[in-house]
This record gives structure tokens, sequence and C-alpha cells, in this order.
């Protein structure tokens, strides 16, 4: 077979296009299929500013919201697995703190679905730097709807969430993640709050996290916790790095090959985690509603997804702003991770998921 003909050269030159037309700087993917083998591939620079570092398959990425599946949603199964909790268990059970009976009777599972009326975002460091701080302003802030009445994707509703967590396990996130996740799994790479020695290995953000600096200027406070120069091995979400770097909504790393073994779990043939409970993550919980939500993923039947119609309707993925993205294809067994630094050294504009569509078409050319 001829290069031009070869998917996997195909896929390659399509990622090599991107980053010639500054889409973003440097590139990490993998695709999987059970029977048919992994095709990996490390384009670019991992870091531009403020020095030029080749990116690496073993490189480490802030996974942005990919934390909301992989860590959070995930913990939360586990845990209801366990028997610490229940997914149908009320928010009202667990944070004193709300007052509002609409929030109190939000359930686990509204927050892991998306459908519990949070707002989407708001930039809550402005009015504290502690999970106390947070609680108190989300406390006075309106539902923006009914539960259950709508999805809204929502990094409120997830730190809401890690939150709670928290509380039941006494123990914070990062510990959760390690103890429940990561040591089981041997995933030597995926963690909250890496060292500064990994530093060099991390793929790098943004400057001055400027994107969102520009968010919040119609809020006209005096915030003293800006950062100035690179964002480059701690989190880039503000939210999460004014609790510390650990939160439910953004805050973990890895590499694409500790990504692989960590979705490979949710497989059929997976029987490591979570095998009675495996069945939740691809439940439609959101039928008839805005999105195709199950517990912590978006389902591909959801319209205009990142997956493309090229990866079947059943499939679980998600994305983050920092330009990683993972679809997990249950009826071919096969995985799909794209990792990218889209937001170094400054953010970019464009539509990332006509890209990522694009990307899926080609790689699911591979595992046919």
């Amino acid at each position: 077979m001829s290069t031009a003909e070869n998917p996997l050269s195909r896929l390659t030159r399509f990622v090599q296009q991107k980053i010639e037309e500054d889409q973003f700087p440097g590139a990490v993917f993998i695709v999987y299929r059970k029977g048919k083998g992994v095709f990996k591939s490390a384009q670019g620079l991992a870091v531009v500013n403020p020095q030029p570092i080749p990116m690496k398959l073993a490189t480490v990425f802030d996974l942005s919201s990919l934390t909301k599946p992989l860590a959070t949603a995930l913990l939360a199964v586990l845990m209801a697995q366990k028997g610490t909790l229940k997914l149908t268990d009320k928010v009202g059970r667990f944070l004193p703190e709300f007052s509002d009976p609409k929030k109190k009777e939000v359930t686990l599972t509204d927050l892991l679905t998306h459908r519990a009326g949070f707002q989407d975002w708001l930039p809550l460091y402005l009015f504290g730097s502690t999970m106390t701080d947070y609680l108190r302003h989300l406390n006075q802030t309106p539902l923006l709807y009914p539960p259950r009445k709508r999805v809204v994707y929502s990094c409120i509703g997830y730190i809401i969430l890690g939150e709670i967590l928290s509380r039941v396990a006494g123990a914070g996130l990062d510990e959760l993640t390690h103890r429940m996740i990561t040591q089981p799994l041997e995933l030597s790479r995926t963690l909250f709050c890496p060292s500064p020695s990994l530093k060099p290995e991390i793929a790098a953000t943004e400057e001055a996290n400027r994107y969102e600096r520009d968010m919040v200027k119609e809020y006209a406070i005096d915030y003293k916790g800006r950062r100035e120069g690179m964002v480059w091995g701690e989190v880039h979400d503000q939210n999460a790095f004014s609790l510390g770097g650990v939160s439910g909504n953004a805050g973990l790393f890895s590499s694409a090959d500790d990504l692989l073994r960590l979705a490979s779990q949710f497989l059929p043939e997976s029987k490591f985690l979570f095998p009675p409970f495996r069945k939740l993550f691809f439940k439609n919980f959101t039928a008839g509603l805005d999105e195709d939500r199950t517990i912590g993923w978006q389902l591909a039947s959801t319209t205009g997804s990142s997956a493309s119609h090229h990866l079947h309707s059943s499939s679980i993925g998600h994305t983050g702003f920092t330009g990683t993205s993972l679809w997990i294809d249950s009826h071919a067994q096969a995985i799909y991770i794209l990792l990218t630094n889209r937001i170094h050294p400054h953010y970019r504009g464009e539509n990332m998921n006509q890209l990522r569509r694009d990307y899926h078409r080609l790689a699911a050319q591979l595992v046919r």
C-alpha cells in the first residue's frame, strides 16, 4: 500500500497540517481497537514559549474538563459501588450551606449529568479563595432553571460534586483519585498538582490566563490573584487553581498512554474497576432534553457532538478547553484520544469540534 493510501499516514498528515495552520503547536494521538492494534503519534511542540520543547508520546497534558468524567464521575460511581453513597442522594444531605429548597433537592445524578439547573460557569474565585467562599456565593445565586428540565453543561455542578465526594470520603479528590484509580491501574503519569520536577515533560497552556481575564472584566472586581507569565505545569482553570489545583471540574493531568489504560476500563472486556456499574456510563439519563448525557459523559447521539457519525451513536466522550479529547466506542471496542495544546501560547478562537470530527473520520478508518 502506498503512503498516500495509508490511513495512519493520512491521519498523521492531517494533524501536521493543523499544526502548520497554527490550530495548535503540537499534538499526541492514540487510536485503539481491540484486535486491530494501537496507532499513536506525537507531533510538533509541547512548549513554544519560554523555550521550545518537542512533543513526545509521554508528554503530560492539563486535561481540563476531562477531569469531570475521568476523576469526579468515576469516583462517584466507585463510591456508589462500594455503598459509600447513592447517586440518588440529594445535595441537601451533604451541603448544609445551601438554604435554597430547590438546590437541596438536586441529586448527585443531576450533577453528574448536567441537568441540575446550575450555571455553566462563574468566576467563583472573585468572591473568595476557599470552598466555603464558593459555596456561600453559590447559595446566593439562583438556579437558572428547575432541576431535570434542561441540560446545561456546568463546571459549577462538578465543583459542587467534587466537594461532596471529599466530604463523604474525608479526603481530597487528589488523594481519592490516587487511592481508587491511578494506584490500582498503575498510572504513573496521571495526577493532580504535578511536581515542579515534572514541568519539562508537561505541555504548556496559556500566557497569563488571558482568555479568562477577558471573560471576567464585566465583574469589575479588583482581583489580586491573577497569574503572570506562562501557565505551565499548573492547572489552567482559575477556579481550580484558586482551590489549590484540585477541583471536581478541572485539575487532572495525564499522558496519552495513561489515558488509554484508564479509558480501557470502560470497554466491555474490562473487569477491574467497575463491572457492576459500568452500564451507568452508557445509559442516557437526559433523553428528550438538550443533549444526550450519561454519568460523566456525552453520548455521540447528541446533535453536533465532536464524535461525528463515524463513531457509533452509543459512544461516550468528553473534551477539554485546553485542547484535549477522548471518545470511547464500546460497540466497536475502540478508543480515540487527541491531546493538543491549542491555547498555547495564546487562546485560539477556532471551533475545535469540527477539527475533532475530521480527526475521528480519519481515525475511524484505522480500525475498520
